[in-house]
């Protein structure tokens, strides 16, 4: 949807609506009226986790990209997220992700430092912890302000505007 505007944007969201999630039965036909109805969208690849059998590929993108080994595919979506990651609440997956992505920043691995904003308080602070724990992990390091935490799609965004990635200092 990179290419259209923004009314267009709600638009789409407007057809999804009625099945939001990649588990609804509908999901898949819905995914691919927004995509008739929207054909010029920017060139993207989805990169879908495979992995979790559970999780289908993204419906809008024009490529698909298969890895044969989960982790390679996790390291390179990491990296090549320069612009920052929005975390939602997940499982082991997505916790290997948090810590994988907090080492990249943490050690320079693609000389930038990143944003990672997680969406959820009670399931990153309360619930688990993870936030704190990264926040201290991160404690004098590059990446503690590149660290955020709302329960607020709005804010989520602005901490992504406001926090653009950075070259690692060392």
């Amino acid at each position: 949807m990179a290419n259209y505007q923004d009314d267009e944007m709600k638009c789409a969201f407007e057809i999804m609506k009625p099945s939001p999630t990649y588990s609804h039965p509908d999901y898949q036909k819905t995914a691919l009226d927004v995509v008739k109805k929207f054909p010029k969208g920017a060139a993207s690849v989805a990169i879908p986790t495979w992995f979790n059998g559970h999780e289908p590929s993204n419906q809008f993108p024009p490529w698909i990209a298969r890895y044969f080994s989960n982790s390679l595919r996790e390291d390179g979506l990491l990296a090549i997220a320069k612009y920052g990651i929005v975390y939602s609440p997940g499982s082991a997956g997505t916790t290997q992700k948090n810590f994988q992505d907090a080492a990249q920043n943490h050690c320079g691995t693609f000389e930038w430092v990143s944003p990672m904003i997680f969406l959820g308080k009670d399931r990153y602070e309360t619930q688990t912890e993870l936030f704190s724990t990264l926040k201290r992990l991160a404690k004098g390091r590059q990446f503690e302000e590149m660290l955020g935490l709302s329960d607020d799609p709005d804010e989520i965004v602005r901490m992504i505007e406001e926090n653009p990635p950075v070259p690692y200092q060392g």
